[in-house]
């Protein structure tokens, strides 16, 4: 497994030219007084600052990994490594920080359990989670989670005596093993399992769903329906609640990977209920796509999540992917966009992490450090508010700077800043005013003296 290269740093692009439309322009309104953070969550405070997290320490499918010298010389940049798999490192670099074991909930980890398949096919045949066709029929397929690299069994966790097994096996091997909190991963409301595991000698067959079990006299328990039965869903609330309940009680904390829904749908509500983190890997970036004029409401949907969990005093881990057209590295211009999103919905409560595609020195495993995050902008006078013209484009201003975005699809927008302040840019240039933003952008201004909110 080789390590990781230098850190990567962003190299300064200019930001896109393009002729904004024509506006009336408005002056923001002027904020003087600061906003307090939200009631705090067991990351430490990343109030006025950006708070990153490291997801992945070790990345199997790639071979990506991070060292025990740089996870030595770099632990203190971050509050939360989401799936350690070198804790004692972490822990005596940055006791501080939240160190996640990783576990998919659908599976039994070999890792934690040391129990392969032959293992569970002489003692617990009835356990094992087989998948269906398309039409309910079932097959002798193992049920298998797409693009997972361990050679781990699936299992029924409808079954309560399944899920008490899972619990308890991961949390003892997480105060075994120098850990303080557990990463859950595949926290989906819907069946997304296919059939046939390659990991356990099989063919993936996508046209299959996860679906039952069989018994010993040859019969077929069917557990679920079809990929949106709402059985699922509820088995996968108890898993979390369970582990919340004997997590709380170890004194561990529960950071769960799961798709943002609705702040109103129930089920979202009592995810967010039993987790103390929730890590969103769409992000503000959606893989790339964010800057498709058909995604110009996913701003605001993203931070309007973000908002809400971090007001219950839940963690918010935004990661942020650039992997369209295979690219290596994020750009100058897509790390501001990060940087300026999450700045925008932190409340004291959020980390970010921002990557490119995996492979064995970029992505996921490796650290994806930039000087840029060390910018200080300082505590948030306000929340975000809006353009009073033009509804594209949102501003939040900081002690020591602002940050701007067009949220939408429609060009180049013309955001007015405040005439009495200089402001320059992530990569330190100065900027004009009015400042042209293009679609889906964001700018990371600064300004000196201290005086942002006046």
């Amino acid at each position: 497994m080789g390590s990781p290269t230098s850190h990567p740093t962003a190299s300064p692009t200019v930001h896109p030219s393009t002729s904004p439309t024509a506006n009336p322009t408005a002056t923001p309104t002027p904020y003087t007084d600061y906003e307090p953070p939200d009631k705090s969550s067991k990351i430490r405070s990343t109030y006025g600052r950006v708070g990153l997290a490291q997801i992945f320490d070790y990345f199997p499918s790639t071979g990506a990994e991070m060292s025990s010298s740089q996870i030595a010389s770099d632990a203190s940049r971050y509050d939360l490594v989401w799936a350690s798999f070198s804790p004692q490192a972490w822990q005596s670099a940055n006791p501080q920080a939240l160190i996640s074991r990783y576990y998919i909930i659908e599976e039994d980890n070999i890792m934690v359990s040391g129990h392969n398949l032959q293992w569970w096919q002489q003692n617990h045949p009835d356990w094992i989670l087989y998948a269906c066709s398309s039409n309910g029929t079932p097959t002798h397929d193992y049920a298998y989670v797409p693009s997972d690299s361990y050679a781990d069994v699936p299992l029924n966790f409808h079954d309560p005596d399944v899920v008490q097994y899972q619990v308890q096996s991961l949390i003892s091997y997480a105060q075994a093993n120098d850990y303080n909190a557990l990463a859950l991963d595949e926290v989906i409301f819907d069946d997304f399992m296919v059939g046939g595991n390659p990991e356990l000698g099989q063919t993936e067959n996508t046209g299959e769903y996860a679906c039952g079990t069989w018994n010993d006299d040859g019969t077929f328990n069917t557990v679920y329906s079809g990929p949106s039965d709402p059985t699922w869903t509820q088995d996968i609330l108890n898993w979390v609640a369970d582990a919340k309940q004997a997590a709380s009680s170890a004194g561990l904390a529960v950071i769960a990977n799961h798709p943002i829904g609705s702040t109103s749908s129930q089920n979202e509500q009592a995810l967010i209920s039993n987790v103390d983190g929730e890590v969103d890997e769409d992000g503000f970036s959606d893989y790339g796509n964010y800057q498709s004029s058909s995604l110009a409401s996913f701003f605001m949907s993203t931070y309007k999540y973000m908002e809400w969990v971090e007001a219950q005093g839940v963690a918010f881990i935004d990661i942020d992917r650039f992997t369209l057209n295979g690219q290596t590295s994020v750009t100058s211009d897509q790390l501001e966009y990060a940087i300026g999103t999450y700045m925008m919905g932190n409340e004291g409560n959020a980390d970010l992490f921002a990557a490119a595609n995996n492979g064995s020195t970029y992505g996921y495993g490796v650290e994806n450090y930039h000087q840029e995050y060390a910018t200080a902008l300082g505590p948030p006078c306000s929340a975000m508010y809006e353009d009073s013209v033009n509804q594209q484009i949102y501003y939040r201003r900081f002690q020591n700077g602002m940050v701007v975005v067009n949220s939408g699809g429609d060009g180049t927008e013309n955001a007015t800043l405040p005439s009495d302040h200089t402001y320059t840019d992530l990569e330190g240039r100065a900027v004009t005013n009015p400042l042209p933003v293009a679609s889906n952008d964001a700018w990371v201004l600064t300004t000196p003296g201290g005086n942002g909110c006046t």
